[in-house]
C-alpha cells in the first residue's frame, strides 16, 4: 500500500509494504518553497520522485493469482465431471483428474481439451470405486488412490493397467503395505510413491512409502494430535529434495517430513486467518519448493514457503470465476500455473501467477491535485492508498506507461471535492480492457482512498 500527503508546496509520500509477514515502511518529504523559481521546484519534485522509485524498486509485495480459465460441468460425458477429487500434472503439462463419482480418470490438455479417459465402476483391475487421488511420475506412469476399494492402482500414460497393491487380507489383518482408504498420493524424483491414508487407533500408518512397483518401504504417523500424528492424512506432496508435505485434515495443519518420515516441522491452526485452516485437503509443491494447500472449509487456496511462511491466498465461497465450493485437489505445472478441483462446482479452474504490487510507478503533485502513473499489467486487489488529502477541490488523473498499445492516458480526469462529513465515490473503467480504477473518499476531512484493481 502506498500513501500521499500533499499541499500546494509541501507533500510527503509514505509507503507501507507487507512481505512474508513483515511490514515495514518508508517516507519521502518534498518541500517546494513558494518563493523559489519554478525550475527549482521542478528539480526538487523530480529528485523526490526518483527517491520514491528507488525505494519502490526494492520492494516485493504480496503475489497475486489471476483466473485464467475453467472447464467441466456436472455429468458423465467426456469432459464432464461428477465431484472431481485429486488432480495431477505431467511433465508435458497434461492434467489428470480423479473423477470421483464417475469412477474414472480423465486426461486433459493444459487448456482444458478432453484427451482421454479410463476406468469404470467396479473392483476388477482397472476399475475404481470412488477414486480420490491421482499422481504422475517423471516417466508418465499414473498412480491412483482407489479409495473405496482400498488399494493403489498403477497405469501407463495411456491408461493401460500395470499393477495394484495394498488390498486387505481379512484373514491376516493389517500388515505393512496394507491401505485402508487411501486419499492423497504423490511421487518423488526416484519414482517412489507416497500415500496418505485414513488414520485410526487400530491403523497406525497415516503415510506410507512404496517403490514404483508397490514394494513397501516405510510408514509413519499415528492417530493423534502430537508432532507427526494425524487425524487423516488427506493430501501428500513431495518436493525436489525429497521432503514430504502432508495435510493433517482433522488437526487443521500441514506437517513436513523427510523422505524417511522424520518430523521436520508443522504450521497452521483452526481458523480463517492467513495461515490458518478449516480442514486442509490437497497439497502441491512447485519447482521452487513453495507449498499450495486446498483450504477446503474456507473455500480457498493458500500458498506458503517451504518452511510454512504465508505468502498469499485466493478464493472464496461461490460459483463465479475464481470462487470455490468445497475444493479438494490442487496441482502446479512447471510454469507455475495452478489447477484446482472445484469439487462441488464440478469443474477445474486454472490460475496463473500475476505481477506483484505495488502498481505505482510514479507520483507527482501540484496545487491542483495528484497524478499517479501505474503499471497497467498490474494484477490483483492490493489497494494503493492516498492519505491525508486536504479539503477542497483536487484533480485526479490516472496514466499508463507511455508506449503501451493502449491509450496511455485513461478516462480518469475528475475534479474531486472533499468536504467534511460527506462521502464522494467515483468509479470509472480504463480504456484498456480488463482494468478498473475506483476512487473513494471518506467523509472525514484529510482522508482518501485510491483503489487500483485489475478485473479480467
Amino acid at each position: 500500500m502506498a500513501g500521499l500527503l500533499f499541499s500546494p508546496y509541501l507533500f510527503r509520500i509514505t509507503m507501507q509494504f507487507s512481505n512474508k509477514g513483515i511490514t515495514w515502511g518508508a517516507a519521502v518529504y518534498c518541500n517546494v518553497m513558494k518563493d523559489k523559481a519554478n525550475i527549482k521546484n521542478s528539480v526538487k519534485i523530480v529528485l523526490c520522485i526518483f527517491l520514491l522509485l528507488v525505494i519502490v524498486q526494492g520492494v516485493k509485495a504480496a503475489e497475486t493469482y489471476q483466473f485464467v480459465m475453467k472447464w467441466g460441468s456436472n455429468g458423465s460425458l467426456n469432459g464432464q465431471l461428477y465431484l472431481p477429487q485429486g488432480i495431477a500434472v505431467d511433465t508435458s503439462g497434461n492434467v489428470y483428474v480423479a473423477d470421483g463419482f464417475n469412477a474414472r480418470i480423465q486426461k486433459f490438455s493444459s487448456d482444458g481439451r478432453f484427451l482421454a479417459k479410463f476406468g469404470s465402476n467396479g473392483s476388477l483391475n482397472g476399475q475404481f470405486y470412488y477414486p480420490e487421488g491421482v499422481a504422475v511420475d517423471s516417466s508418465g506412469n499414473i498412480y491412483v488412490s482407489d479409495t473405496d476399494n482400498g488399494r493403489i492402482q498403477k497405469f501407463s500414460s495411456t491408461g493401460t493397467f500395470l499393477g495394484k497393491w495394498g488390498s486387505w487380507d481379512y484373514s491376516v489383518g493389517w500388515v505393512n503395505g496394507t491401505v485402508d482408504m487411501p486419499v492423497g498420493i504423490a511421487t518423488d524424483t526416484f519414482g517412489n510413491v507416497y500415500v496418505g491414508d485414513n488414520c485410526a487407533l487400530y491403523l497406525p500408518k497415516c503415510v506410507q512409502k512404496f517403490s514404483s512397483t508397490g514394494i513397501f518401504l516405510g510408514k509413519w504417523g499415528a492417530f493423534g494430535t502430537g508432532d507427526g500424528d494425524f487425524q487423516v492424512a488427506m493430501g501428500v506432496a513431495v518436493d525436489r529434495t525429497g521432503n514430504v508435505y502432508a495435510s493433517d485434515y482433522g488437526n487443521h495443519r500441514i506437517q513436513k517430513f523427510s523422505s524417511t518420515g522424520i518430523f521436520l516441522g508443522k504450521w497452521g491452526t483452526y481458523g480463517s486467518g492467513d495461515g490458518q485452516f478449516n480442514c486442509p485437503v490437497g497439497v502441491a509443491v512447485d519447482a521452487s519448493g513453495n507449498v499450495y494447500v486446498v483450504d477446503m472449509g474456507n473455500n480457498r487456496i493458500q500458498k506458503f514457503s517451504s518452511t510454512g511462511t504465508f505468502l498469499t491466498k485466493w478464493g472464496s465461497y461461490g460459483s463465479v470465476d475464481g470462487q470455490f465450493i468445497r475444493p479438494l485437489g490442487v496441482a502446479v505445472d512447471s510454469s507455475g500455473n495452478v489447477y484446482v478441483s472445484d469439487t462441488e462446482n464440478n469443474r477445474i479452474q486454472k490460475f496463473a501467477p500475476g505481477q506483484n504490487a505495488p502498481a505505482i510507478l510514479m507520483v507527482d503533485s501540484s496545487p491542483q491535485g495528484v497524478r499517479v502513473y501505474i503499471d497497467t499489467q498490474y494484477r490483483g486487489d492490493t489497494p494503493i492508498i492516498l492519505t491525508d488529502l486536504s479539503a477542497g477541490i483536487h484533480q485526479l488523473k490516472i496514466f499508463g506507461i507511455p508506449g503501451e498499445t493502449c491509450n496511455p492516458e485513461y478516462a480518469i480526469n475528475e475534479n474531486v471535492v472533499l468536504e467534511a462529513g460527506k462521502t464522494v465515490s467515483i468509479s470509472r473503467t480504463y480504456k484498456c480492457p480488463g482494468f478498473e480504477v475506483i476512487f473513494a473518499v471518506s467523509g472525514i476531512i484529510g482522508a482518501g482512498l485510491l483503489f487500483i484493481k485489475r478485473r479480467k
